[in-house]
């Protein structure tokens, strides 16, 4: 049996809207994840393991491109591309 916890959180509205934004970034990145490992198998055929996008991953955070990722911690962007959620 699984058993579940629900919090309840009173948040301010600075705090409710960081917290809608974080979501929505965590919502996009994990979108994008998928997208790329099903164009990987519709053009080649394989699949792209955990690995291979933990490490774009990385090269994502350290350029430019990656402003919103790097306000993120690494595992929370792992937890996401792992497929955890």
């Amino acid at each position: 049996m699984i058993r579940t916890a629900t919090y309840t959180a009173k948040l301010s509205r600075p705090s409710h809207t960081k917290l809608d934004e974080f979501l929505d970034m965590l919502r996009v990145l994990y979108n994008a994840a998928l997208e790329e490992r099903i164009d990987a198998f519709r053009k080649s055929g394989k699949s792209i393991g955990y690995v291979a996008q933990a490490k774009s991953l990385t090269e994502i955070r350290n350029s430019d491109l990656g402003v919103c990722a790097a306000e993120t911690s690494g595992h929370d962007l792992a937890f996401v591309i792992g497929g955890q959620l």
